[in-house]
């Protein structure tokens, strides 16, 4: 076997470099590639996230990686919220109401008012729809307001 001895400058070998060259098990960390920040808002997905300066929907996808490049967050667009209203007489002076909500799940406060008084509520959606029923006095009008959505209805004998 021939050795070839170099200057001791030349063999200067990394920790690393020299257990493998001795036969060492060496565990190295790569790190993970990080998320990239922008997949929210690309192929289509601004249309998903409210533009913090206009409280719509991203006009394009450059507006929202712009936000998102300095520093600022996108909410997702809130999906809307439908009222849906059934009425059943009672008797010729009372009438059932009841009102279906139909959106995300969660807890939504409600107003109803009749006849100026005004009764607040809490109807819970889960799996996508909560309801609530409450008398109502034919021929008044009843206000109900819920996420910002006004019905003004009015209850006749022969219904709504």
């Amino acid at each position: 076997m021939i050795a070839t001895v170099l200057p001791a400058r030349r063999l200067a070998l990394t920790g690393a470099c020299a257990l493998a060259l001795l036969g060492g098990a060496i565990a190295t960390a790569t790190p993970a590639a990080a998320a990239d920040p922008f997949t929210a808002c690309k192929s289509g997905g601004f249309v998903n996230y409210t533009d913090p300066l206009t409280g719509e929907p991203f006009a394009n996808q450059g507006r929202c990686v712009s936000t998102l490049a300095r520093g600022g967050a996108i909410v997702p667009v809130a999906p809307p919220v439908t009222l849906d209203m059934d009425v059943v007489a009672v008797n010729p002076y009372v009438a059932s109401v009841t009102l279906t909500i139909t959106g995300p799940d969660g807890d939504y406060p409600v107003t109803v008012t009749i006849r100026g008084h005004t009764t607040p509520y809490t109807v819970a959606v889960t799996g996508g729809t909560g309801s609530l029923t409450f008398p109502a006095p034919l021929g008044s009008p009843v206000v109900i307001t819920v996420e910002g959505q006004t019905l003004t209805v009015t209850a006749t004998p022969d219904g709504w």
